[in-house]
């Protein structure tokens, strides 16, 4: 999911609580105490600790799914890193440009005269 749209829901859902006071009432004593809404039913407490920790973890982990970075992603910046280290690694292995010469022919060397003296 788009941050922007969990943005989106979480104001939605903050809207909707404070527009409707015994929605917000309801989920609270359910948090808090452990009395399920309309019901008779009120849960352990070692379930309701339980719970709570869930959701906060749950909450968490939904709120920081997605960082917020300024410049480039860590992702970003190890893609550069390696493309630089291959370009660099392809430019010091290419091996020297040179003409490449027939097996068996050997180019000999001109040789100098020799003034002769006697």
């Amino acid at each position: 999911m788009s941050t922007r749209f969990r943005i989106s829901i979480s104001i939605l859902i903050v809207i909707v609580a404070l527009m409707q006071p015994s929605i917000m009432d309801a989920f609270l004593t359910f948090l808090f105490i452990g009395i399920i809404p309309g019901t008779a039913i009120t849960l352990p407490f070692w379930l309701m600790s339980l719970l709570l920790v869930t959701v906060a973890y749950v909450a968490i982990r939904w709120v920081s799914k997605d960082p917020i970075y300024i410049g480039d992603t860590p992702h970003q910046q190890q893609q550069n890193k390696k493309a630089a280290r291959d370009y660099v690694l392809r430019k010091t292995t290419q091996p020297k440009s040179s003409k490449q010469r027939r097996p068996g022919f050997l180019r000999r060397r001109k040789r100098d005269y020799q003034v002769a003296t006697s």
